[in-house]
Formats: C-alpha cells, structure tokens, sequence
C-alpha cells in the first residue's frame, strides 16, 4: 500500500498545503496533483479533505483566494498563500522538526 495512513496524512494536511502554495499560487485541483507526485504518490487526498482544508485556510486569513478564468475553460479559484500563512508555515514546520526529532528517537532500535 503506497498511501500514508490517513490519520497521519490528516495532522499534516495543513503544513503540506501552505509548503506547496509558499512555492507558488494554484488551483485545488493542481494542488491535489502537486501532493501526490511530490510524495512519489504516498500522498493522496480527496477533494472532500482538501477543499474544506483550504476552506478553513481562508476563513483564517493564511490563505488568498482569487478568481482565474483561463480562455475557454471554467472559472476557477486559485489559491495564495499570505504573510499571516507563511507565519503559520514556518511554526509549523518547527513543530514538525522538534515531532520528527523525538519520534526518530524512539524508533532507533539499535540503541
């Protein structure tokens, strides 16, 4: 089985989407394709977590919505993130790296 489990998938939702928009403004449906191919396709959420998500992104001022109409196509929303979000991003990622350190120690058996 290639995808992560969910419950972990789900506490570091937020941290994944605000690292991908830091790099650049997209749509969800790009986001969603950014996630999984980056992970090498061991990150894979719906639409029904990631629309919600960045839902609530927005609701908290760490995300920028805009409307993008791209020639023939349907209108779409694209999503950036703010300075209040790379704020956020850049607690969480110290969180993540202090999490990661402690659980690495655990996991060393060798020890």
């Amino acid at each position: 089985m290639n995808e992560i489990n969910n419950k972990l998938l789900y506490g570091c939702l937020e941290t994944l989407v605000l690292a991908v928009l830091a790099k650049k403004p997209m749509h969800g449906y790009a986001l969603k394709w950014i996630l999984a191919e980056k992970s090498k396709y061991h990150i894979q959420t719906g639409f029904g977590r990631l629309y919600p998500l960045l839902k609530i992104l927005e609701r908290r001022g760490m995300i920028a919505v805009s409307i993008e109409s791209p020639g023939r196509s349907r209108v779409r929303k694209v999503y950036a993130i703010t300075s209040r979000g790379r704020t956020r991003l850049e607690l969480l990622i110290r969180q993540w790296n202090g999490f990661r350190l402690a659980v690495n120690a655990f996991l060393r058996l060798s020890d």
